[in-house]
């Protein structure tokens, strides 16, 4: 552990009533310090970066050098962060760079910093996204059929049981419950009269 991470951070706390100072120690370290990068081990776009030159994300389409210019002294600005801020869920990689002008006279001065955000489409998460979206399609299809499947199957099983309408016997049997003729047109008694 470096000099740097055993240091104790050191807040002054004054209140307001009585002015005294108080003194709190606190174990959280600020930063990390870290050994010279090699040439064996170069850092990639997953990096994130303090100063040194920018890792653009598509090495073939970088930003205009204007957009790397301060626009107060048209000299070229530092590096000051590169970092790797992909959002969870999301298609897409995205590197996010912080470049501001060196010079004193132009700190605080509009145009002295520059954010710039890249973003690059991941081939694999592109290819997964749409595997998952052929899959989601394939199972809505899959469920769709069944129930077709389903449907023509309670057509048939309840044709069968409630009518034979599509059989040659169908014609030749009469429902029992219907009849064509009127139960009132003969006289249960014959041809006797009460008078």
């Amino acid at each position: 552990m470096s000099k740097a991470q055993s240091k104790k951070i050191v807040e002054v706390e004054e209140d307001e009533t009585d002015n005294e100072s108080i003194v709190q120690t606190s174990n959280a370290a600020l930063g990390f310090v870290d050994v010279a990068i090699s040439e064996k081990e170069q850092p990639d776009i997953e990096d994130s970066i303090i100063g040194g030159q920018p890792l653009w994300l598509d090495d073939r389409s970088p930003p205009p050098e204007e957009m790397l210019m301060c626009k107060n002294c048209n000299s070229p600005l530092h590096l000051f962060l590169q970092t790797y801020a992909n959002l969870e869920n999301k298609l897409y990689d995205r590197v996010l760079y912080v470049f501001g002008c060196p010079k004193p006279s132009c700190r605080r001065k509009p145009g002295a910093f520059r954010a710039i955000r890249a973003i690059g489409k991941d081939p694999v998460k592109i290819k997964e996204w749409e595997n998952a979206l052929k899959r989601e399609e394939e199972e809505k299809l899959n469920r769709k059929l069944k129930l077709e499947e389903k449907k023509k199957y309670t057509i048939e099983v309840t044709k069968d049981l409630f009518s034979n309408l599509g059989s040659e016997d169908s014609k030749k049997t009469e429902n029992a419950f219907t009849s064509t003729s009127n139960p009132f047109d003969s006289n249960p008694f014959g041809r006797y009269n009460c008078i």
